[in-house]
């Protein structure tokens, strides 16, 4: 079994949350290293530039079938995310720390698009993506 953080469309009520129908959920978290990310229809983290923040999002713990299913969603093969290990802790405890995979945007990619920097943080400050519609207007 792989535990999984995701913070977009595979959170629990988004539109892509049924690749997660058969995985575990195990918590609302959020990640220990800081990021920043990337607005649209979906989000996207990156590891470099400026004004990054801790990410908040949930913890997932899925089979090899299933992560097999989100690698092709992320499209790591093609060069759009890489999978990496990171700690992630979860939101009640604040102390219990975790190593899990999360889904990185590669910069040969996504540093040639134009989609502006996402800021919405919740009430601690870390970034919290909400799907363009369904945000306050």
């Amino acid at each position: 079994m792989h535990r999984v953080f995701v913070y977009g469309t595979l959170k629990r009520g988004f539109r892509n949350h049924r690749y997660l129908e058969t995985a575990s959920f195990i918590g609302e978290a959020y990640t220990r290293t800081t990021y920043r990310m990337l607005d649209g229809p979906y989000p996207v983290l990156r590891d470099d530039g400026r004004d990054l923040r801790q990410v908040s999002g949930e913890l997932f713990e899925v089979d090899d079938k299933t992560l097999a299913q989100l690698d092709d969603l992320e499209g790591v093969a093609d060069g759009l995310y890489r999978r990496i290990v990171d700690d992630v802790v979860l939101a009640v405890g604040d102390e219990d720390q975790s190593r899990a995979f999360i889904y990185i945007g590669c910069g040969d990619y996504w540093d040639k698009t134009d989609r502006l920097e996402f800021s919405v943080t919740d009430g601690r400050g870390r970034l919290n993506w909400r799907a363009p519609h369904a945000r306050a207007k």
